[in-house]
């Protein structure tokens, strides 16, 4: 019986690009685009699932298909991941499943701030205007800025974009006069194209977006979403989303193209807000304004239909056709089929889902690949468990941070937090709500917690919740109140009586307080029993001094059911005296009774002032992170691989940062104009703050980073091999502090995400914990842009406001700066300019440490980069060589080549945003040019008038003549070399078919022109390669005359054919062998035949089973 047993550890080691710690190597090489002979698919993996460096959160996928185009320099990647880091209360399943996304293809998506930016009254239609003119006391109130702002016919803030698409992600927003800043620096070219009436109601919106990549790929994306906002009734609908409609290459010859259905997702409720607005001097006139918010939108939106390679592969996307039941007019995707182009074969996945968590929610149970186009053999699947006990959405019972939790409270108590506040706030210091601390227990639930591959082994996650170091966590204040202090005293009785005996019952209390003005007692009744009155009854209660003399009588008269609580003064104790409380029971109706009393008042102590401390210790953060990972291989008990967590500093306490802290309360001043105060040109007077506002979401942004809202500083990464310690990982990152939230009104956050999160340094240890190796990355940091420059600033100044100013009517009896003015139309407001930070973060230099095992000796090596600070690439890099000698790097890019004068055909190159391929390398020692490798491009090549494509390769050495080593003689229209070779050898000639997609004959030792003649012709062989999917049998006819004809007889020739949907077919050497490969229905390969039919290799892919079954 023979057994496949993978199980192999995975040491991930983060590196980034130009991190390479010796010279390139600059002997050039011609890339062969021939294929090499397929070998045996690679075991289905399972386990090794990697861990975000910074945040801890298994980055968790399955992949689905991959395409790299060889030439045209496209590619696309699809993919079912899963988020681990936590499922929040509110969140919204997917059409995958709660927590899944499909990642195939992109979207760029909005944060609209105000009113959509490109609309008639948008950001990029409001020219600039300073904050006193926005609360311009001689305009009309009605058409101030900030008075249109906060009407909605005005818009102020400029919106956030979000991209994400083919592995690249970041943020942009637009200025006023078009151009794009790019938050997360790079070198995107970023296009709109704004269409008048395409909004409904007649708005313009931005229909199109095409972002151009830095080697000239161009990404398309034109089939928008639009979103209705309820409760908006100016621009309540506006375009929110953007999706990848197609890739193109440099060449504009190839393409990738995405196909979307449309879709209507009913009105639902996406989160609820509570706000609370309270004057702080009661006494001025009482008042507190309460609101209760339901955020409702509803999406005529997109859904993924097809994806079409160039190969002429086609991914169609197949949803089921009834209705999910937990968001009315959406359907889950059940389906995925890889088609070929001939629509013969087919494979692909089946997507089972079910509503198990929180009985509501699409849960992704399954994922079963299949091979045929009606799914006709399944595979083992992969699947999914999760932790079970979610909440419903909406539910009250949510953290900070909107996680799950489990605290107990009244289904009826609101969803604004119990606070500390240190600063204090109208004299409190700590403000009543709900506990929305992080649950330990209650925060995972949801969570992905196995998930089993197809080789039947899984992977266990075992999470545990966020922590992090920060003042906001442990808050504590102790502040002196002049006054005496008090002191709680609480007692408690029990009361019984049977058949009405005895006719009552003493209990006793001492005093021991100082006699003050007035002592506040409270009696409540807890019944023990129930049962019901013969009439009308009560329990009485008298509270008698040492005489027996009575300072108080009261009567409970509800006495069965619900506890009851009677609330007295008795003014004249005196302290160290015992009093009796005499119950009577002659006034009970009933035979036997039974209840609890508690007695509750406050004892004044003889002290002039005290002090209150105020604490609230909040151990954890909301969110997930990896504590434990475990593989197992399906056939031990034991796990193959374990990975253990740990995330803390060096002085031992947590190395998490949060990235901001939410802010639920805050201060400011209303105030009340009548209108003839208004007609006079009266404004905001201002002065202290009279108004406390409180609201159940924060006031300002929370951020996150890759999902996460903590950046740990430190963690360690514990490696165990089937039980055995096989070392551990140290990792430092980069984080920023905790800042300020700023004042209110609050601006959105600053999220530099290129501040934290960089790894700094990495050490590795052996399994005795001795250090292998260690790697240093000091980095530069750019910021931009240049605010100096007023013309910059204008551009991108944004305004938050907040109402402070109402205009009351006549006859308005509440105070002029009471919370009630707010019931009336605002006319000033409190302002916070703010203005977009973007910036980047790059590698200055890396140290790599290595340590040899046997000897203990270290050899250390340096390496430091420069870069471009228009373009952002390196420009150069530093070594240090064997001998100790100073080595440089210099790279020049086309723009270089522009600068220099050389603007054919490197400024069409600038153009297309070809910015990236770096034309020319040059390496010094000691200052002293040693070698240098070119790349000569050119445009206009006489089959490809558009492309701008390598021509020759040379290099020189030292002050010798420069030296051509490679010349590419032709190209194709799709890119694809048709005659390489070496300066003054033999030339390789490729014949291309599949749409030119893959090479289908391989000529050494000929001229182009030849092979074409042999061919038929241009006209021929163009023709031939532009068929999608010939036969085998085609493409060996077709290419039969270059192994007869006369002119080829010195020609090595090496033939090739293909299955789109799974890979090359045959390969016929220079002598005429063929062998032939055979694949199962899911891709892989099964036999490789000879030129007789003979069987060379077989491969069986039978997990866990003995090959003959």
């Amino acid at each position: 019986m023979r057994k496949f047993l993978i199980s192999c550890l995975l040491v991930v080691l983060y590196t980034t690009a130009f991190s390479q710690t010796t010279p390139n190597n600059l002997n050039p090489t011609f890339d062969n685009p021939a294929p090499p002979a397929p070998n045996a698919a690679a075991f289905a993996k399972f386990g090794n699932i990697p861990v975000g460096p910074a945040t801890g959160i298994p980055q968790i996928n399955v992949p689905i298909y991959q395409y790299a185009g060889k030439n045209n320099g496209l590619s696309l990647a699809v993919s079912l991941d899963y988020h681990e880091g936590g499922v929040r209360v509110d969140e919204v399943a997917s059409n995958i499943g709660l927590g899944w996304a499909l990642n195939a293809g992109g979207v760029i998506s909005r944060v609209m701030r105000g009113l959509p930016d490109e609309s008639f009254a948008g950001f990029l239609n409001t020219p600039y205007f300073d904050g006193a003119t926005g609360n311009d006391p001689h305009n009309s109130p009605s058409f101030s800025p900030f008075v249109r702002a906060y009407n909605r016919v005005l818009d102020i803030e400029e919106d956030l974009f979000n991209f994400n698409f083919n592995g690249r992600s970041g943020r942009f927003v637009i200025g006023r006069n078009g151009d794009v800043l790019m938050i997360d620096a790079q070198k995107l070219k970023i296009e709109k194209e704004i269409t008048p009436n395409s909004v409904p109601g007649g708005d313009a919106g931005i229909t199109k977006f095409t972002i151009t990549d830095e080697n000239g790929v161009k990404y398309t994306f034109s089939a928008y979403e639009v979103t209705w906002l309820g409760g908006a009734p100016l621009h309540g609908q506006f375009i929110s989303s953007w999706y990848l409609t197609a890739i193109q290459s440099p060449s504009g010859q190839d393409n990738i193209t995405l196909e979307y259905d449309d879709t209507h997702i009913n009105s639902y409720t996406t989160s609820i807000t509570e706000t609370e607005a309270t004057d702080l001097v009661p006494t001025l006139s009482p008042g507190v304004l309460w609101s209760y918010s339901a955020h409702d939108q509803e999406v005529y939106g997109k859904r993924l239909k097809k994806i079409s390679l160039p190969q002429g592969l086609n991914i169609q996307f197949i949803y089921n056709t009834t209705q999910r039941t937990d968001l009315p007019g959406d359907y889950l995707l059940s389906r995925i089929l890889i088609q070929d182009p001939n629509k013969q074969l087919g494979r692909g996945y089946i997507l089972q889902q079910d509503y198990s968590l929180s009985n509501s929610r699409a849960t992704l149970t399954k994922v079963i690949p299949f091979a045929g186009l009606n799914a006709e053999v399944q595979d083992a699947p992969y699947q999914f468990f999760y932790k079970p006990y979610l909440p419903p959405r909406l539910d009250n019972h949510q953290d900070h941070w909107g996680y799950p939790t489990g605290w107990i409270f009244s289904e009826h108590e609101r969803r604004i937090p119990h606070e500390i506040i240190p600063a204090g706030v109208g004299g409190l210091f700590e403000l009543p709500g709900v506990n929305r601390d992080t649950d330990s227990s209650a925060c995972r639930a949801g969570s992905l917690t196995r998930m089993v591959y197809p080789t039947g082994g899984w992977t266990e996650f075992e999470m545990e919740p966020n922590e992090a170091y920060d003042g906001w966590l442990t808050q504590y204040v102790s502040v002196v109140v002049e006054g005496p202090p008090y002191i709680d005293q609480v007692q408690s009785y029990p009361l019984f009586t049977q058949n009405t005996t005895p006719s009552y019952q003493d209990v006793y209390f001492t005093f021991n307080g100082e006699q003050p003005d007035a002592n506040e007692f409270t009696m409540t009744l807890q019944p023990n029993s129930s049962g019901s009155c013969n009439g009308s009854c009560a329990l009485r209660f008298e509270i008698l001094q040492p005489n027996g003399i009575p300072l108080v009588s009261r009567d409970f008269t509800t006495i069965f059911g619900q506890s009851s609580s009677i609330t007295f003064n008795l003014p004249t104790l005196v302290k160290g005296t015992q009093y009796t409380i005499r119950f009577y029971y002659t006034m009970l109706t009933v035979p036997n009774y039974s209840a609890t009393v508690y007695l509750k008042w406050k004892e004044k102590q003889p002290a002039t002032s005290h002090t209150i401390e105020y604490s609230h210790l909040q151990p954890y953060v909301g969110g997930l992170r990896a504590k434990k990972i475990s593989d197992y291989d399906g056939i031990s008990a034991t796990p193959v691989s374990v990975r253990e967590y740990e995330y803390k500093g060096l002085d031992g306490l947590s190395s998490g940062a949060l990235l901001t802290y939410p802010t639920y309360t805050n201060t400011t001043r209303y105030e009340g104009l009548l209108n003839v105060s208004v007609s006079a040109g009266q404004t905001y007077m201002g002065g202290p703050p009279l108004i406390r506002l409180r609201q159940s979401t924060s006031a300002y942004d929370i951020m996150y980073t890759a999902g996460s809202p903590v950046a740990y500083r430190r963690t360690i990464e514990y490696l165990k091999n089937n039980g055995k310690s096989n070392g551990k990982i140290e990792r430092f990152f980069s984080s920023a502090s905790t800042g300020s939230n700023g004042n209110f009104p609050f601006v959105p956050a600053t999220n530099a995400t290129w501040l934290f999160g960089s790894l700094k340094q990495e050490v590795v240890y052996d399994a005795n914990d001795n250090i292998v190796k260690t790697t240093t990355y000091n980095y530069t940091d750019k910021l931009m842009p240049n605010y100096s420059d007023e013309a910059v600033l204008h551009n991108f100044t944004s305004y938050s406001i907040a109402p402070v100013l109402y205009n009351v009517p006549d006859g308005f009896d509440a105070g002029y700066t009471s919370v009630k003015v707010a019931n009336y139309p605002a006319i000033a407001f409190l302002y916070n300019d703010y203005l977009p930070m973007a910036g980047r973060t790059d590698i200055e230099s890396t140290v790599v440490t290595e340590r040899d095992p046997a000897t203990g000796q270290t050899i250390t090596t340096t390496t430091g980069n420069e870069y471009d600070p228009n373009y952002y690439y390196v420009k150069k890099k530093n070594f240090t060589n064997s001998k100790n000698q100073p080595v440089v790097e210099i790279y020049t890019y086309p723009a270089d080549k522009v600068a220099a004068g050389q603007t054919d055909p490197y400024q069409d190159m600038l153009n297309r945003n070809m910015i990236n391929p770096v034309v020319e390398t040059e390496q010094q020692v000691n200052q002293v040019m040693q070698q240098k490798l070119s790349t000569n491009y050119k445009k206009n090549w006489p089959n490809n008038a558009v492309s701008i494509l390598p021509q020759t390769v040379q290099t020189q050495v030292q002050a010798n003549p420069v030296d051509v080593r490679l010349r590419y003689y032709a190209y194709d229209n799709k890119e694809n070399p048709q005659s390489v070779g070496q300066e003054n050898g033999m030339a390789t000639c490729f014949v291309w078919a599949y749409n030119r997609q893959f090479p289908i004959a391989e000529i050494k030792n000929a001229d182009y022109a030849t092979v074409e003649s042999v061919l038929g012709g241009a006209a021929a062989v163009s023709s031939f390669g532009n068929q999608v999917s010939p036969t085998d049998v085609a493409v060996k006819n077709f290419l039969a005359p270059l192994r007869t004809d006369a002119r080829l007889k010195n020609a090595l020739i090496t033939t090739y054919a293909y299955s789109p949907l799974y890979g090359v077919n045959t390969i016929t050497d220079p002598a005429g062998r063929t062998n032939t490969y055979e694949y199962d229905g899911f891709g892989r390969l099964k036999l490789v035949r000879d030129q007789d039919g003979k069987i060379l290799k077989q491969y069986d892919y039978q997990y866990q089973k003995p090959v003959t079954q």
